[in-house]
């Protein structure tokens, strides 16, 4: 808790420092800290975790929303399309910046494009796992590759959804 309580003074002082030239004191108002995930999740415990902190630092209310859909990209656009003063803020994942790459690469349209956002912290490391079950005969990805290369269609993985890093890295797997 006290990294999250670290990075929530340190994003107040971010935020702080480039509006200090605006007109009015930073914050006058609600802040809302958009989670980019479904209540209970990883993100959305982060999130919470942060709003106490930065509501003592702001001496400002700072609410939590979850804005869930489309692998993320509601979120996103949502965030994209709201004023840039400060008031409405990301906590991002590496899912929202894979949304726009991937519609771009595949030739659809993009609701917005990561260059719409500018990183203030770095929170959490996420590390990708790559497990298998037991029973299966491989010890490396290498092994797991050559595997599925030999049993086409027989193998299945699970991930947290469309456009998520484990999503994306095993559709570049093979």
């Amino acid at each position: 808790m006290k990294l999250i309580a670290t990075t929530a003074v340190s994003l107040v002082l971010a935020l702080s420092a480039s509006l200090a030239g605006g007109q009015e004191s930073f914050p006058s108002r609600l802040i809302t800290v958009v989670n980019p995930t479904a209540p209970g999740g990883t993100s959305d415990i982060i999130t919470r975790g942060m709003t106490e902190p930065l509501q003592r630092a702001f001496r400002q209310t700072v609410v939590t929303v979850n804005r869930v859909g489309a692998g993320g990209a509601v979120r996103g656009q949502y965030v994209a399309r709201a004023p840039a003063d400060g008031y409405t803020v990301l906590l991002n994942t590496v899912t929202h910046v894979m949304i726009p790459i991937t519609d771009n690469a595949l030739g659809r349209p993009t609701l917005y494009s990561p260059d719409d956002f500018i990183l203030l912290a770095r929170i959490t490391a996420d590390p990708l796992l790559f497990v298998v079950h037991p029973s299966l005969p491989v010890k490396t990805v290498k092994e797991f590759v050559a595997l599925a290369r030999k049993r086409p269609g027989k193998l299945t993985y699970s991930t947290p959804g469309l456009y998520s890093s484990g999503h994306i890295s095993m559709a570049t797997l093979t």
